[in-house]
């Protein structure tokens, strides 16, 4: 049911103008139940709700089935692997709002997700030796014009039909790849 999957993504989440700083998560493997739909993957905006914070079910069925990452700074995820029990079309990864982040050794299961790592008004990100393992439209969509200073180093992008996705008006060299 709708209800049982609400809580299922690792939410890590401030509060505009009081952001969660300096967290770092290694070697973990979590196993998600998926069924995410592209209308879910899609929803443009959820709601602060700060009267409710810090209820994990509060945001209802969030557009990132892995870890969705608000109103942050100094996130880290080292060697970090995330499974599906089913199917999901929503992205493994979303940050929003977030700044310093890294992702170092990030692997998920992907199954034809439009995106699998999803970046929204996101600042100096680093990606880093990570892989979609499975199909994916994009390894990495800017979401915005607001992101910013983001580099992709040795990442195996063999299973993205494309490497990067932007929206229109994103500045020339925001995204750095070697």
């Amino acid at each position: 049911t709708r209800t049982s999957r609400v809580a299922n993504t690792n939410i890590i989440a401030g509060l505009p103008g009081h952001p969660i700083e300096n967290i770092t998560l290694s070697d973990l493997h979590f196993l998600h139940p998926g069924t995410g739909t592209a209308e879910e993957a899609d929803r443009p905006d959820v709601p602060e709700l700060p009267e409710r914070y810090p209820e994990n079910d509060m945001f209802g069925v969030l557009p990132a089935w892995g870890f969705w990452v608000r109103h942050a700074r100094g996130i880290v995820l080292d060697n970090v692997r995330l499974d599906l029990v089913e199917p999901d079309l929503r992205s493994a990864f979303l940050a929003d709002d977030v700044a310093d982040l890294e992702l170092s050794g990030f692997r998920a299961d992907s199954t034809r997700a439009a995106h699998f790592i999803r970046l929204r008004r996101t600042r100096r990100a680093f990606i880093r030796g990570s892989r979609a393992l499975g199909p994916v439209g994009s390894f990495l969509d800017l979401a915005d014009t607001a992101s910013t200073d983001i580099a992709l180093v040795g990442n195996d992008t063999r299973h993205a039909s494309s490497p990067v996705t932007v929206v229109a008006g994103v500045v020339a060299g925001t995204v750095k790849q070697s």
